[in-house]
């Protein structure tokens, strides 16, 4: 194997809200997936993240996200975390929705045309992450002012597409505490989903028991696969309304012999070694 292929010292590290980032593993530190590692923060100071990804998978990746191996803007692995560093970190976790909410009552002072959706501490609290959806420009600087004042922490604020903020709900119990807000604020909560009824059936349960909330998108027009995938499907009754399956978990019942059909044999292969093999998915 060529040297350059020995051992590749980039890793893949997960934080917040499914946010990944490229880091140096220049001590080659014995890491695998899952472990809690301190990094270098961005300007100063240290964060923790959790190994999500290593190997020449990592090189794959840089290359289709077209991240240069020798990016100047790739920072370092620090160590492996250790229980002071897990117990500093959960501490600013914790912290992390008082000073959301305390923040959206700054921007409803300033009347802003903005909404936050998040707040992540830096884990060694000299840094907090705002994340913030608006239609428009805004100028947020007192607002950037008065967070630091009262926070005493350097301020980002990093605007997130819709979709991304969706995206950082993370999962069926969370997306039901955003349908039960929706109730107490009269907005009326509509699903989001792809085209499989697998799908359909996992972005009805937050809000299945709603009542007056009986607006779903539905794949009207989905592909072979989305519709083979399961045995059962989710069909509007005569009034137009889908009903969310009583059935255990989701309701729904892979069809293993279409998704047989469907599968592909992929294996991927750098400098002659065999990184992945994709598995036999047996009916």
């Amino acid at each position: 194997m060529p040297d350059s292929f020995a051992g590749f010292d980039v890793v893949e590290v997960r934080f917040k809200g499914g946010r990944k980032e490229f880091m140096r593993n220049d001590l080659r530190l014995p890491l695998v997936t899952g472990d809690a590692v301190v990094v270098d923060a961005a300007g100063s100071g240290w964060h923790l993240g959790h190994v999500s990804l290593k190997g020449e998978l990592v090189r794959l990746q840089m290359r289709k996200k077209k991240v240069p191996l020798d990016s100047k803007e790739i920072r370092n692995i620090l160590r492996v975390a250790t229980d002071d560093d897990n117990q500093r970190w959960e501490a600013v976790r914790d912290l992390e929705t008082g000073t959301m909410f305390r923040a959206r009552a700054m921007v409803s002072e300033l009347r802003l045309r903005m909404k936050l959706s998040d707040v992540e501490y830096q884990a060694d609290r000299t840094r907090a992450l705002f994340y913030y959806s608006a239609e428009d420009r805004v100028d947020f600087r007192e607002l950037i002012r008065r967070l630091a004042d009262e926070f005493r922490v350097r301020v980002e604020m990093r605007q997130i597409s819709l979709r991304q903020e969706a995206g950082r709900i993370g999962g069926i119990g969370p997306a039901k505490q955003v349908a039960d807000y929706a109730v107490q604020r009269g907005v009326t909560y509509v699903n989001h989903t792809f085209t499989s009824h697998l799908a359909l059936s996992a972005s009805m349960q937050p809000f299945a028991g709603l009542a007056d909330h009986v607006i779903c998108e539905y794949p009207a027009a989905p592909k072979a696969l989305a519709v083979e995938l399961t045995r059962n499907h989710l069909v509007p009754d005569a009034n137009g309304q889908v009903c969310a399956p009583d059935a255990p978990g989701l309701g729904m019942h892979i069809d293993a012999q279409a998704v047989q059909r469907y599968q592909l044999a992929v294996e991927i292969r750098v400098a002659g070694r065999t990184l992945y093999t994709s598995p036999v998915f047996a009916p």
